[in-house]
């Protein structure tokens, strides 16, 4: 069941997953988003956005502070979660949600650290997190080894490639 608020945060029935790479686009303000786009936006921290903003869209939640279990993805960069909170949150996601992902984005730099802390959880858990890596060079481009990249940084949104496995 999704928490209160966030519709489809959890989904008993999830959508078929796609079958091919697709844009993802996230923002402090979703509404600059286009529509037709799959978002990401916070759930969490000092850029929370109300489910009313994202109302009929189809929402990744970021928890930037590493308590919200709930949220699609957990935000590790400076002022954000740390690398060692990545292992206890993807641990407690998977607890309660166990068919679910936990997914991480993290930049390139912090990426070593937050695989370090993974590592320490069950082999099962580690089959069900997913990097999302921050790596802004403008060319639409997916850094081996993760799910996801973030490639773009805009003024009023940034954009990601997601494999089908994200």
């Amino acid at each position: 069941m999704a928490p209160a608020g966030r519709p489809g945060a959890i989904r008993r029935h999830p959508a078929a997953r796609p079958r091919r790479p697709y844009l993802i686009y996230d923002s402090v303000t979703p509404g600059a988003i286009p529509g037709h786009h799959v978002i990401a936006t916070y759930a969490t921290g000092g850029y929370a956005v109300s489910p009313s903003q994202v109302a009929g869209r189809n929402v990744l939640w970021i928890d930037t502070t590493g308590t919200d279990y709930h949220a699609s993805i957990l935000d590790v960069e400076p002022g954000d979660a740390t690398p060692a909170q990545a292992a206890v949150w993807a641990r407690q996601r998977l607890s309660a949600y166990p068919h679910a992902l936990a997914r991480i984005y993290t930049m390139l730099s912090q990426w070593p650290a937050v695989k370090a802390s993974i590592a320490t959880l069950p082999a099962w858990m580690r089959a069900r997190v997913r990097y999302w890596i921050a790596d802004p060079t403008g060319v639409p481009h997916v850094v081996p080894g993760s799910a996801a990249t973030q490639w773009y940084w805009g003024s009023n949104y940034d954009i990601s490639t997601a494999t089908p496995r994200f």
